[in-house]
């Protein structure tokens, strides 16, 4: 269909949901909106720059799949706006390699203004490198005008263990994606955050660690508890073994396989929290009647009962191998385009 110059422009609210969705779900994108924004109103642009991301020289030259996004153009604009504009704009940070990101003045500059922003990923970047102490206290400091609420990371890469205070950073978080394997130290770090009411881990083989997670005594105001996990993660193998031995009597205990990697734990608006807190609420009401919870990528949810055939009074889990049964394969095909949770 063509359209003539006379055509009327779209109304400004249909503009700006475009904007809003297009920039957040194809990052490729910004430019070219930047210039839509532009042509129709300021006040909507905004929406392109809720997220930055913020990658060191070094990361970006090393080959990837995906390859990373396009953040040129979108810097060079920050770069041009004020510090309100930037401070009212973003909410998302994903900061990979903090070491790469501090050695850069104009990246240090862009964080300092960045005192709006609630979502925060930080990963150590495609060449695995620890940030230098000195590196890691200064990015501290930089975060510390924010009031992060929900955070992926590694724990131990921005918390020293020898210091018993809570970092700034951590005061405000409420929801926690963390990389790490949780050893006595973090959880000690873990019980001592004076917000968080949700945590997803993902490297946990233990039950009795996962138990102290759920203890209202040590973690008082918990209320979601996501184990993660991947075909092929030591975790997975052994889901059966940990969630027979899982005490949740306020069933706050959810196991499940993200529908993606990386940020969406962070997300500003879906992510596998919101499947959590649904799956936990239909628990609680009992309308959650088997084992398995399939839910799709357009994030509806169906309860799938647990097959009793040949395996009477089991639940069906993948075995340490992968395998599953004949009938949960069968599953698998009927619901195309499905991630499955797992729950106790």
């Amino acid at each position: 269909m063509m359209f003539s110059t006379t055509d009327p422009p779209l109304p400004l609210d249909i503009v700006r949901e475009v904007i809003e969705t297009s920039g957040l779900q194809s990052y490729t994108e910004i430019p070219m909106l930047m210039r839509l924004c532009h042509s129709t109103a300021d006040g909507l642009e905004p929406l392109l720059h809720r997220r930055v991301h913020l990658i060191s020289r070094e990361s970006e030259l090393v080959s990837r799949t995906p390859k990373p996004p396009d953040i040129a153009a979108q810097l060079h604009v920050l770069t041009s706006k004020s510090p309100d504009f930037i401070a009212n704009a973003v909410r998302l940070l994903v900061v990979e390699d903090i070491q790469g990101v501090m050695e850069s003045a104009s990246y240090r500059a862009l964080l300092a203004t960045c005192t709006g922003a609630t979502h925060l990923r930080v990963t150590l970047g495609r060449r695995w490198r620890r940030a230098s102490p000195e590196a890691r206290d200064t990015f501290l400091a930089l975060l510390a005008p924010m009031r992060i609420q929900r955070l992926h990371c590694l724990v131990d890469d921005l918390w020293d263990i020898t210091l018993s205070a809570v970092p700034a950073l951590f005061a405000s978080v409420t929801h926690l994606t963390m990389d790490d394997r949780l050893n006595k130290e973090e959880l000690t770090h873990l019980a001592a955050l004076p917000a968080l009411t949700h945590l997803a881990v993902d490297r946990c083989h233990n039950a009795n660690t996962i138990n102290r997670l759920l203890d209202p005594g040590d973690f008082p105001r918990l209320r979601v508890l996501v184990l993660l996990h991947q075909p092929g993660n030591p975790v997975y193998a052994t889901l059966t073994q940990i969630t027979s031995k899982v005490i949740d009597k306020a069933q706050r205990f959810v196991c499940c396989k993200p529908r993606r990697a990386d940020d969406e734990g962070v997300e500003l608006d879906g992510g596998f929290w919101p499947v959590a807190e649904e799956f936990l609420a239909k628990k609680a009401r009992g309308e959650v009647a088997g084992l398995f919870l399939i839910f799709s990528f357009n994030g509806g949810l169906i309860s799938v009962q647990p097959t009793r055939t040949g395996h009477e009074g089991k639940e069906i889990l993948p075995s340490a191998r992968g395998a599953i049964s004949p009938e949960t394969r069968r599953r698998q095909r009927d619901l195309s385009s499905t991630t499955s949770i797992y729950a106790r």
